[in-house]
């Protein structure tokens, strides 16, 4: 006859495959960011409502005479300063041995009027350039820091006048103090300086004599295309612009998990609140995911989401469950602490990168939190209706199988233990309690056509032991008699 442990082992194989569940499918990969130009860029940040400081200093001296410079310097610096947006300010200024101001204020439409009334001034005199450049310095006043930009249009054709302080034997102290002075703007500020050359490309050197190279970008163009060189300063003054206010960008996306309590077997929603820490900038979020610390479930990453500068969002991510294993009682729970994963990203990447020269450090911060699940199903003792109750018969039947397989028992068990007093039971039924555990008849294979001896499987203090009728053996601490009743 088999034994049931057979019977017992594809009982269990049954059920795990009833209750068995399926992960979620394979998430498909993300598509790449879609990136705008830098135009879009300067469009969407509004840049002319974005404040500026300009300095515009213009070269008079007698040898802006050559060439027509000045006429034409004074055309291109119309077309400069009318286009610059209204919330920026202007200082505008011409200089020979001194430095005439024609603008100082807010860019508004009579800003065209005072150019033309530069214009009109006489083109005479030697050339202080120091002066005029530490005139444009003197605008610059050091409580405000928004972006600065100083223009220079110059021939360079250098000749202090007597008492400029950057003549004779004093002039190199002059120059030294003038150094110092950009310094501290430019430290104060975010500042940019443009030497436009009227004549040749040396016209830029005197400039570079006053500020770091750092903050002074040469334009490529010959000198005497230098209209091209203040339309393309023009475009690049925007730029510049676009690139002091993202400078400091915090292009970070902060997420909280919510609660979700204990999340049932068959799967459930997480709750996932986005912030962008962004003041301009579009942050998108993509393949939003969790890192489930080990805990049987998969996750369905969510759609990108873009949020826009300082937008809160709250994203819902599907949990599949597993369905584990099955228990008689109550179903198995597990908790983990988990962690939102994605990755951050932004349509102005490209630009801020590329044309602006910014490394912005795009992440996903502040995201973990504990949930629980459900591993598995729990059988009650009683069910009612379809699969249930097929598979509570299916284990009810094994259980009779290998109940009734166990012989009555009849006779006495002796147990004398040193630890404890010893008794003696008379034997009956099929299984038995006695004191420190328990005892069941015990089956036995038939030899050579002749019926075994009685026999009993004896548990006593976490030990086991299979004793025949006459026989003594030891159990534990203890030694067990089973012989034929009185």
């Amino acid at each position: 006859m088999s034994s049931a442990r057979p019977l017992r082992r594809r009982l269990v194989m049954l059920l795990s495959a009833a209750t068995a569940g399926v992960l979620a499918g394979p998430v498909a990969p993300a598509r790449a960011q879609e990136q705008v130009p830098l135009a879009d860029v300067l469009q969407a940040l509004h840049i002319d409502d974005l404040p500026m400081h300009y300095v515009v200093l213009v070269d008079r001296s007698g040898s802006m005479r050559q060439g027509d410079r000045y006429a034409r310097a004074m055309a291109s610096t119309k077309a400069f300063v009318t286009a610059l947006g209204p919330k920026d300010r202007l200082n505008l200024a011409s200089f020979n041995a001194a430095v005439t101001s024609f603008w100082d204020g807010p860019v508004t439409g009579g800003v065209g009027a005072a150019v033309d009334e530069m214009a009109a001034q006489a083109v005479t005199g030697p050339t202080d350039l120091g002066g005029a450049i530490g005139y444009g310095l003197d605008r610059l006043d050091p409580a405000d820091t928004s972006p600065a930009v100083i223009v220079v249009l110059t021939d360079a054709e250098e000749q202090p006048p007597t008492g400029s302080r950057f003549a004779g034997a004093g002039g190199q102290a002059a120059w030294d103090a003038l150094r110092q002075k950009a310094a501290t703007v430019a430290g104060s500020r975010p500042l940019r300086v443009y030497p436009v050359p009227l004549a040749t490309a040396r016209d830029a050197d005197a400039v570079l004599r006053v500020f770091d190279p750092a903050v002074v970008e040469q334009l490529d163009q010959p000198a005497a295309q230098f209209q091209q060189n203040l339309d393309r300063l023009r475009e690049r003054a925007r730029a510049d612009k676009a690139r002091e206010y993202l400078r400091g960008e915090d292009t970070a996306v902060e997420a909280a998990l919510t609660d979700p309590g204990t999340l049932p077997r068959d799967g459930g929603t997480v709750r996932v609140t986005l912030t962008s820490k962004a003041r301009y900038v579009p942050l998108t979020v993509s393949s939003l995911d969790l890192d489930a610390g080990g805990l049987p479930v998969a996750t369905t990453a969510a759609a990108p989401v873009t949020l826009d500068p300082g937008e809160r969002r709250m994203v819902e991510l599907r949990v599949a469950g597993h369905g584990g294993t099955t228990t008689v009682g109550d179903a198995p729970r597990r908790s983990a602490t988990v962690r939102v994963t994605g990755t951050v990203g932004s349509p102005w990447a490209q630009a801020m990168t590329r044309d602006l020269g910014l490394r912005p450090s795009f992440e996903l911060t502040g995201a973990s939190g504990r949930i629980g699940v459900v591993t598995g199903t729990g059988v009650p003792l009683l069910l009612v209706g379809g699969a249930p109750v097929a598979l509570a018969a299916l284990g009810f039947g094994v259980f009779a199988v290998v109940w009734l397989r166990r012989p009555r028992m009849s006779g006495e068990l002796v147990v004398n233990d040193p630890t404890a007093e010893p008794f003696r039971v008379r034997l009956q039924g099929r299984r038995q309690r006695l004191r420190g555990g328990w005892v069941t008849g015990h089956r036995q294979r038939t030899v050579g056509g002749r019926s075994p001896e009685p026999a009993v499987r004896v548990r006593y203090r976490g030990r086991t032991g299979t004793l025949q009728l006459s026989q003594t053996r030891t159990v534990g601490p203890a030694t067990v008699t089973y012989q034929a009743g009185r």
